[in-house]
C-alpha cells in the first residue's frame, strides 16, 4: 500500500525527491477487502495503459457525458454536481473516499465535500489542472470493467 511522507510537501517550489524524505508513514496499517478492489483496479488501468493509451485518452469526455456534465448550465452546475456527489458517496465505500481525500477523514464532518463540483470548477482554466486520479476514481465508480477488459 501507499506511503507518505511524515511531513508532506505543501508547496511544490520547494519540494523534495522521494529519495530525500526522511521519514515515511504508511497509509494503511493493513490492505483491507475495498482498498485492495482499488488497487488491483489501479494496477489494471496501469497495464493497460501500458498496452495502449488511446482508449483512455477521451476518458475526461466520456465520463462528462455519463455525468450528464456536458448538457449542463453554469446556473444548474452546483445543484447537479451536488447530486451527484451524494450519488458517488452512496455507491463508493466511505473507506475508500476516505483513503483518497481528506475531506472524508475528518471527525466533525464540518462542511460537505464537494468531489464532484471541485472537479469540473473551472475545468477549461488551463492552471486548474486535475490530478488523473479523480478521473481514474470515476471511472472506477461509472464503468470499472470497461476500463480493464
Amino acid at each position: 500500500m501507499l506511503e507518505k511522507a511524515k511531513y508532506p510537501v505543501v508547496d511544490l517550489k520547494t519540494g523534495v525527491l522521494p529519495h530525500q524524505v526522511k521519514k515515511w508513514c504508511k497509509l494503511l496499517e493493513a490492505e483491507t477487502p475495498e482498498l485492495g478492489k482499488w488497487q488491483n483496479f489501479l494496477y489494471s488501468v496501469q497495464e493497460k495503459l501500458m498496452e495502449n493509451s488511446l482508449p483512455f485518452i477521451e476518458i475526461k469526455n466520456r465520463i462528462t457525458t455519463a455525468l450528464g456534465m456536458d448538457s449542463i448550465s453554469n446556473h444548474q452546475c452546483s445543484k447537479h454536481t451536488d447530486e451527484l456527489t451524494l450519488k458517488f458517496e452512496r455507491e463508493l465505500n466511505m473507506e475508500l473516499l476516505a483513503y483518497l481525500y481528506t475531506d472524508y477523514t475528518r471527525a466533525s464532518n464540518k462542511g460537505t465535500p464537494k468531489v464532484i463540483g471541485n472537479l469540473y470548477r473551472g475545468i477549461n482554466n488551463p492552471y486548474k489542472i486535475r490530478s488523473p486520479i479523480h478521473w481514474i476514481l470515476l471511472g472506477y465508480w461509472l464503468f470499472p470493467d470497461e476500463l480493464t477488459t
